[in-house]
């Protein structure tokens, strides 16, 4: 059980001794009362009775006086001591009978009391009473806590809120204060905003169509750039990549026609640079046998010769092996000749098979890269040529 269910039992059983206490005190309130009625109706009673004792008692005592006239005084004194004595054994009496009778109505009226309590106590009515006390008086101490709790807890949040709110206001005014100051600065100068806004409307037009202008011009020059320096490559390394780009461009439709013409401009300069260009004829490889000892380059087979062609990776040997096929007339040299000229990514090495390919074939190229007129004209004189050259065989 919790401190605070604890609490609260511990208040519902304050409430009910109070509500019991309070409840004991009005009963013996109200039969005091009513044993001080009754004590004072007996006292009435008794008093009365008394008087009429005594009236009966002066009058015997007057008539035995009156017998008694000629007896002597100390007869009389005697008889006047006896009376008192009399007397006072009945009062004596009255006042015992009287204090019994009290005791006897107040041990009636506590044990009625108690009867009434207890009576009381068992019955609905009053459980009822104590729980609803009981209840309102929790419901008060539960409200009296909560509010405390809640008043403790929020006051300093309360406080801050007060400050924000404040603070907020007083932004809020200087904000608007600073708004309709900014206002009438605008209406101020409004016309002078409006012609400098068009004329910086004007300029930023103008500033936007020239920035357009200038984008354009740097794309085409820079486009040129590049058609240039893949010329450049073609000539200067026989990248044949560069030469395929180029020749792309110039058939490509959705160029524009300056960029068209300034590739099919540069491909002429390539190729007029390739056909008096000679930097292959001072290239000497130094062949060796299988027994890798040098070798001869007039000893250098055929078979050997084609085999360099289509697989040796340093470009120079296939350069060198396209130029050596130009004096060896045999079956399978024309195709392997047609295959660098398809295929070979250095120019250099195309150029000198070209050559090499008229030599044998007798076919003379119009262009100095042979394509595509090598292919068509090897289509239709493949098996006439063949018959005139040596077989070939290059099984180990």
């Amino acid at each position: 059980m919790s401190e605070r269910d604890m609490n609260l039992d511990r208040m519902r059983e304050v409430v009910l001794k109070l509500e019991l206490t309070q409840y004991a005190q009005t009963e013996a309130h109200l039969a005091k009362e009513e044993l001080r009625e009754y004590i004072r109706s007996e006292l009435l009673a008794l008093r009365n009775e008394n008087q009429l004792d005594r009236r009966k008692q002066y009058g015997t005592i007057a008539f035995i006086i009156t017998i008694l006239v000629g007896s002597d005084v100390w007869a009389i004194q005697n008889l006047e001591s006896r009376v008192q004595h009399a007397l006072a054994a009945e009062v004596e009496k009255n006042r015992q009978l009287v204090a019994a009778v009290l005791a006897t109505e107040t041990t009636k009226m506590q044990r009625q009391i108690i009867d009434r309590l207890n009576q009381e106590f068992g019955t609905p009515r009053l459980q009822e009473m104590i729980g609803e006390e009981a209840r309102r008086y929790t419901a008060n101490e539960a409200n009296s806590y909560i509010t405390a709790e809640v008043e403790t807890k929020i006051r300093p949040f309360r406080t801050q809120i007060d400050r924000s709110i404040a603070d907020t206001n007083q932004l809020a005014a200087q904000n608007s204060e600073n708004v309709k100051k900014f206002g009438d600065f605008l209406r101020q100068n409004e016309q002078q905003y409006r012609a400098d806004y068009q004329t910086l409307s004007k300029t930023v037009g103008d500033s936007q169509t020239l920035t357009k202008a200038l984008s354009l011009q740097v794309a085409a020059q820079k486009r040129k750039s590049e058609i240039s320096a893949l010329a450049n490559d073609a000539i200067n390394n026989g990248t044949r990549s560069a030469l395929e780009v180029l020749s792309r461009i110039m058939d490509d439709a959705s160029e524009a026609a300056e960029i068209r013409e300034l590739a099919r401009s540069e491909m002429f300069r390539v190729k007029a640079f390739w056909v008096t260009a000679e930097k292959t004829l001072g290239i000497e490889i130094t062949w060796r046998g299988v027994d890798g000892k040098p070798k001869a380059q007039t000893a250098v087979s055929t078979c050997e010769l084609l085999s360099n062609l289509q697989n040796n990776k340093d470009w120079p040997v296939r350069v060198k092996a396209a130029q050596l096929l130009a004096t060896h007339a045999n079956i399978g040299v024309p195709e392997a000749l047609l295959k660098a000229i398809q295929s070979d990514q250095q120019l250099h090495v195309v150029q000198d098979a070209v050559r090499s390919f008229t030599s044998v074939t007798g076919f003379q190229s119009p262009d100095v890269f042979g394509l595509p007129y090598v292919e068509t004209w090897w289509k239709t004189h493949a098996d006439e040529i063949n018959k005139k050259l040596q077989k070939l065989d290059c099984t180990p």
